[in-house]
C-alpha cells in the first residue's frame, strides 16, 4: 500500500547536513542585512578616534557607503521578489 503523506524537499540532503533537520541550513538573509548594518555603523564609529590624518576617514566612509548600498540593493531586491 503506498504512503499517503507528501514529503517536503528543501534541498538539502539531511545524509550529508544532518542539521537541516533543525532548519539550520537555510541563509537567514534578515540577520545578514542587520550585521551589514551594524558593521556599517560601527565603521562610521571608528571615525571619532586618536588619528591626525585624515585618509583613514575616506576609507571608513568610503566602506560604510558600500556596506549600506549592498544591504539597501539586498532589502530592495528582496521586498520586490526579484531576488531570493
Amino acid at each position: 500500500m503506498a504512503n499517503t503523506e507528501v514529503e517536503r524537499h528543501t534541498g538539502v540532503d539531511v545524509e550529508e547536513v544532518p542539521s537541516a533537520n533543525w532548519g539550520w541550513s537555510k541563509e537567514n538573509h534578515r540577520l545578514l542585512q542587520i550585521c551589514g548594518i551594524l558593521s556599517g555603523i560601527f565603521m562610521l564609529c571608528m571615525l571619532r578616534g586618536n588619528h591626525v590624518g585624515h585618509v583613514e576617514d575616506v576609507f571608513l566612509i568610503f566602506f560604510a557607503v558600500v556596506i549600506f548600498f549592498i544591504v539597501g540593493r539586498d532589502w530592495w531586491l528582496r521586498r520586490r521578489g526579484w531576488s531570493r
